[in-house]
């Protein structure tokens, strides 16, 4: 029953893309994307913070999720003026699959770019993720 579940969980299309409600729900391994955590930056070099405008939450690695393997990940990377994560530097990392599919995340997400006295500018970020049952 347990392995009908899991593959079931795994080839399910919903949760390719589910709504950004269920994502909580659905994706309680990995970071929560309803409220977005507040982004820290390496150096504050900007009035208002990059904000996050889209982007789902890594995917938890198919064999840590069948082992019951939990990690983390702390992440530091760029966020551009033109809205995009770039330059990306692992913090810590419980295990290289993580980190993995937390840049592979990261390279979609898109985001309002930080701006210092009224003009967008680069900044740099350091995100964590959970990943847990």
């Amino acid at each position: 029953m347990k392995w009908m579940l899991m593959l079931a969980l795994v080839g399910s299309p919903a949760l390719a893309d589910p709504p950004q409600d269920q994502a909580a729900q659905t994706a309680r391994h990995n970071t929560e994307l309803g409220e977005a955590p507040a982004l820290q930056s390496d150096r504050p070099e900007f009035d208002i913070p990059p904000k996050r405008l889209s982007g789902k939450a890594p995917v938890f690695p198919v064999s840590h999720l069948m082992n019951g393997t939990k990690g983390k990940v702390v992440v530091s990377f760029t966020v551009g003026v033109d809205g995009k994560a770039s330059e990306f530097k692992i913090i810590e990392s419980t295990d290289t699959k993580f980190s993995d599919h937390v840049v592979i995340a990261l390279q979609e997400w898109r985001f309002r770019p930080a701006k210092k006295n009224g003009v967008d500018v680069p900044a740099r970020i350091r995100q964590s993720f959970s990943f847990g049952f």
